[in-house]
């Protein structure tokens, strides 16, 4: 198993328990040249890779217009390029080897926006559109989400 984060230390409990089973790599879903190297050391480690599981990302929130591009340029790194970086470098081996899933965890916000979470939103939803078209197996998870139609609540002219 491989687990790759910025915060390396939050691993050290896995490490415990797993031993030489976990690999824990120091990693930063926005640099897309480090993603694709955690995956060569998932190869290079254990021989393969069964499951992609990518759940990297953080929220923005503040009014869409005060909101800069260099921020929403953040949000699409971490929920789209970098995401989008590992199941690249992922799909040949999973094709090799013609097995494998990959796992994108998602969130409300990818589904519907709400105020105050554009570029949230705007980073989940081409997270979901992304994944969806993906050639491989892949699954969209919404930990959390509650199932039932649920009002999106929007400001109207009045208030």
């Amino acid at each position: 198993m491989v687990g790759a984060g910025r915060r390396i230390l939050k691993f050290d409990a896995l490490k415990g328990r797993y031993g030489d089973q976990l690999l824990a790599l120091e990693h930063d879903v926005r640099n897309t040249s480090t993603g694709v190297a955690v995956v060569q050391r998932a190869l290079d480690t254990f021989g393969r890779v069964d499951v992609l599981v990518g759940n990297a990302g953080a929220g923005q929130v503040g009014a869409a217009e005060g909101g800069s591009d260099a921020d929403l340029r953040d949000m699409l790194d971490q929920h789209l390029f970098g995401p989008a970086a590992h199941v690249r470098a992922t799909l040949p081996h999973l094709r090799a080897h013609r097995s494998g899933a990959i796992v994108q965890m998602s969130s409300r916000g990818g589904r519907m926006s709400f105020p105050a979470v554009s570029s949230y939103s705007a980073g989940g939803f081409a997270l979901e559109g992304w994944s969806e078209a993906s050639p491989a197996r892949s699954s969209l998870r919404h930990p959390g989400a509650d199932r039932r139609a649920q009002p999106v609540p929007h400001l109207s002219q009045h208030q």
